[in-house]
């Protein structure tokens, strides 16, 4: 779980999501939402939940429904149901946060493949295997665009 932590955070401090905490700037949204991920790395859940939806309310009003910050907002609640075993309530948020990265940044951003990635690790959970397969294949092909096959070269772009 840990591994997933570091990963999620990795890609979304690469994308300008959030920012390390000594460098964050304190606008509303951003500073709720590192506070909610200092929560999740604690695995205090239920807190962390509260500050992401609050962050999704704020991400929504200020920056519309549609916007890249809320998709990272659902997809953290999605993490955060996953988390706790709430499986039919973490897969709305998880489809929901796809459909926006993808409309927002790109079939191929690797926000994508981190949600595809995650996703497949739910329906794996939920014993979809022919979903959770399907995503992770996608994920796999999003990854391999981003990243050179040699480990430690980098990204290609």
């Amino acid at each position: 779980m840990k591994v997933r932590i570091v990963i999620i955070i990795a890609v979304m401090c690469a994308v300008g999501f959030i920012s390390p905490p000594a460098m964050a700037e304190r606008a509303d949204w951003k500073s709720l939402q590192d506070e909610a991920m200092v929560l999740y790395r604690q695995g205090n859940y239920e807190e962390a939940m509260v500050i992401t939806q609050k962050a999704l309310g704020i991400a929504e009003k200020d920056y519309g429904p549609e916007h890249p910050r809320a998709a990272f907002s659902r997809h953290i609640l999605g993490e955060l149901y996953y988390n706790k075993e709430e499986y039919t309530m973490a897969e709305p948020m998880y489809v929901q946060a796809l459909r926006i990265f993808e409309k927002a940044l790109g079939r191929d951003h690797l926000s994508v493949a981190l949600v595809l990635t995650n996703m497949a690790e739910l329906y794996l959970k939920m014993n979809r295997v022919g979903e959770s397969t399907s995503c992770l294949t996608r994920a796999q092909g999003i990854y391999s665009m981003h990243y050179k096959s040699s480990p430690g070269q980098g990204l290609n772009k």
